[in-house]
């Protein structure tokens, strides 16, 4: 763990020290003075904004079913593109959600049912959403009970907006609510 206090009262000094505590295979805790030339001084990481669409009248959203593996790579991999950058998101592995949203490999799909959208804005892709119907219901469970869930999707209300009306248009259209 590095405290990072500079033990300098100098503002301005050429060397900047850092006290560092870590584990040590001999004791408990091993303590050392570090230091760091003025020119590279100690910095926490920077903190990344949101991406945030730009409002712009001849934006256009369209939402679109996935049909095709190009299009499921797509869905896939957009929150990757989302969220890079971002501190603290670890994408998860790629093999184990394409299999669980394969209807050839995934248990769910011998009592249930899905469907999977894109949402694009201008020509690429701004976010995603899926819609799940489960067959078997527990006795707490209402009944009827449509389902939606990986919304994943830019910063802006209407991409969000569309992406929610189609999945509830589908649910709705197979007697659910």
């Amino acid at each position: 763990i590095a405290l990072g206090r500079a033990l300098s009262r100098k503002p301005f000094n050429s060397l900047h020290y850092v006290l560092a505590i870590r584990p040590s295979e001999i004791g408990p805790l091993e303590i050392r003075m570090a230091w760091r030339s003025k020119q590279r001084p100690f910095r926490p990481p920077p903190r990344l904004k949101p991406i945030i669409a730009a409002r712009s009248p001849i934006m256009q959203t369209t939402v679109k079913q996935i049909h095709g593996r190009a299009q499921l790579r797509e869905f896939l991999e957009l929150p990757r593109h989302l969220y890079r950058g971002m501190a603290g998101y670890v994408a998860p592995l790629y093999a184990e959600r394409r299999e669980l949203i394969d209807p050839k490999k995934s248990p769910f799909f011998s009592h249930g049912q899905a469907a999977y959208w894109i949402a694009y804005r201008d020509g690429r892709a701004a976010g995603r959403i899926s819609a799940q119907i489960d067959d078997v219901t527990g006795p707490n469970t209402p009944a009827n009970l449509g389902l939606f869930g990986c919304l994943d999707a830019i910063d802006d209300s209407d991409v969000v907006t569309k992406l929610l009306h189609t999945a509830e248009d589908w649910l709705r259209e197979r007697g659910r609510r």
